[in-house]
């Protein structure tokens, strides 16, 4: 009994710290300029790929990618100077 009852407060935890995560995601969203938000929005999100941002967005490819790039590394800047929540993996280019 006592480990059925650890097993649920350990996945209550999980999914307090999940929550957490994914609202300290969301304030650094919120803080990129929005062409960089607009453009992960629709990568992450969406699941559309480069190209298909840069039609839906009428950009050149090269400026979506940059956007993109920049954007993730404006965003992991942010949670790595977050307090508390750990080291952020690097993000791959």
């Amino acid at each position: 009994m006592v480990d059925e009852e650890f097993a649920a407060n350990d996945e209550s935890l999980r999914h307090v710290d999940i929550r957490d995560e994914a609202e300290l995601a969301q304030q650094a969203l919120d803080r990129l300029r929005p062409e960089q938000k607009s453009v992960l929005v629709l990568s992450v999100h969406d699941g559309l790929s480069h190209q298909q941002i840069a039609d839906h967005l009428s950009l050149p490819l090269g400026t979506v990618k940059s956007h993109i790039r920049r954007g993730l590394e404006r965003v992991t800047e942010m949670l790595r100077a977050s307090p508390g929540l750990g080291q952020v993996e690097e993000v791959a280019s």
